[in-house]
This record gives structure tokens, C-alpha cells and sequence, in this order.
């Protein structure tokens, strides 16, 4: 089915599920565009090539919605989703190898640097760059700018989430 004619045709469109409502983490590998070549930041991220991996953007720009598609490719490793004033005991027994933390500005300044020399490599969602942060552990930073959106990529995305619902 040619999605884009029945979107401007007189067709009634049946849908499965909202197309534009939140994705189960199930579904984002099926409709994602990723933002970043995906082979090579899977390479980067199992050669260690790179100790800490920020997704900078502000809010809205699908930082998260990447950073789990990407964990979906390392399903042993955490997933960390952080909200507001969350509680932080879970930070003293987190594997030193590989986490994924999304929201880490959720996390106090010194623990954020702890964290960072004690593990190997960190991919994270922020609002503000933490390279200065980097610094301070000692450890190289990557940064995924997450910024405005095409016509074109709107456009892509659209599509495939319509047609996947």
C-alpha cells in the first residue's frame, strides 16, 4: 500500500495505533531513522574507540527515542531512564563495562563524574554539553547533536510510521 496516496486521496486510513503517539521500545527498531550511522557507532561502541557518547540536543529533538534504539543493539547492558529527583542508590552497583543513561542531568555533578572514570563507556541523553565533565574524568567525548528537523526527514518519518501502523 502506497501510504503517501492514501494520505491525500478520499480513502478512509484505518490504523492499528496512533502513528503519532509514543512508540513501545519494541517498535522503534521498525520505525526509526536513525540520526547517526548505526554500524559505525555500534563499532565504536564494542572496539571502545570512544569512552563517553552524548546525545545533546534540546527537549523534543528524539534523544531518547535513539538512545534505546541504539540499546536495543546491546540488550545486556543497562538502560538507565531517569525523571526528575530520582533515587540514585542504584548508582553504586551499576556494571563498569557499558550503560545507557537517559536524562543524565537527573544526576548530581560529583556522582556524574564518579561515574564516568568508573566505567568504560557511558551513552547518554543531556540538554547541556558535559564535556568539561569529560574532562575532569579523563575521558574522551563524542557528541550526536540533536537539533531541528528536515522537511525531508519529517517527511521520511511520517511515512514510515504511518505505514508501519
Amino acid at each position: 500500500m502506497d501510504v503517501s496516496k492514501l494520505i491525500f486521496s478520499q480513502q478512509k486510513l484505518v490504523f492499528n495505533y496512533n502513528p503519532f503517539g509514543g512508540l513501545r521500545q519494541e517498535e522503534i527498531r521498525d520505525t526509526i531513522i536513525p540520526h547517526f550511522d548505526l554500524d559505525k557507532m555500534r563499532t565504536k561502541i564494542t572496539s571502545k574507540e570512544v569512552s563517553l557518547i552524548q546525545f545533546l540536543g534540546k527537549k523534543g529533538r528524539g534523544k531518547t527515542t535513539q538512545l534505546i534504539h541504539l540499546h536495543q543493539f546491546f540488550p545486556s547492558a543497562p538502560l538507565i531512564l531517569l525523571d526528575r529527583n530520582p533515587n540514585l542508590s542504584f548508582l553504586d552497583d551499576l556494571p563498569d563495562d557499558l550503560l545507557f543513561i537517559d536524562s543524565i542531568h537527573h544526576i548530581p555533578l560529583i556522582r556524574r563524574i564518579k561515574l564516568f572514570k568508573k566505567t568504560n563507556t557511558v551513552i547518554f541523553s543531556t540538554h547541556v554539553s558535559r564535556s568539561l565533565e569529560a574532562s575532569i574524568a579523563a575521558k574522551e567525548i563524542m557528541t550526536i547533536h540533536f537539533k531541528g528537523i528536515t522537511a525531508e526527514r519529517l517527511t521520511k518519518i511520517l511515512r514510515q510510521r504511518i505505514q508501519q501502523s
